[in-house]
């Protein structure tokens, strides 16, 4: 065998094995997320029976895993949208990430009343290292006749 083609054997190897380990530490690369400023606020907008926004609405937000219920509004000292402005309620914000574990899902159950209409939604939220984000639950909900 030629030294030139041995040579030539031996770079393309070495070309190979350096461009396997260079995709595997991209592979295994675990840098953190670029993160915005934006303060996520999730909200739900209640309706009325006539399908109208729907103000002065008590609502509750429970932890369904721990039992624990809130109100984000009040529990944090952060800015809301006006609760009940038409007919939007605050479930979430980004002020409960350190309450949460990244990467893990959590579930809320969110009800309201108002007179004698009710409503009650489930949600599930995900903390993806930078915000709190919505993975299942409705933008809306309906009162109806409570029970």
């Amino acid at each position: 065998m030629s030294p030139i083609l041995s040579t030539h054997r031996l770079i393309a190897m070495l070309t190979l094995l350096l461009a396997g380990l260079l995709f595997q530490s991209c592979l295994e690369s675990h840098s953190p997320p670029v993160c915005t400023l934006q303060f996520e606020v999730h909200q739900v907008t209640v309706l009325n029976a006539e399908g109208e926004a729907a103000d002065s609405v008590q609502i509750q937000i429970t932890n369904q895993e721990n039992g624990e219920s809130f109100r984000p509004c009040e529990r944090e000292s952060y800015d809301c949208p006006v609760e009940g402005f038409e007919g939007r309620y605050t479930i979430i914000h980004d002020g409960y990430f350190e309450h949460s574990e990244e990467g893990k899902e959590f579930n809320l159950r969110v009800t309201g009343q108002k007179d004698e209409m009710s409503f009650q939604a489930d949600y599930t939220f995900r903390n993806d290292g930078c915000h709190i984000r919505k993975v299942a639950g409705p933008d809306s909900v309906s009162l109806e006749a409570s029970n």
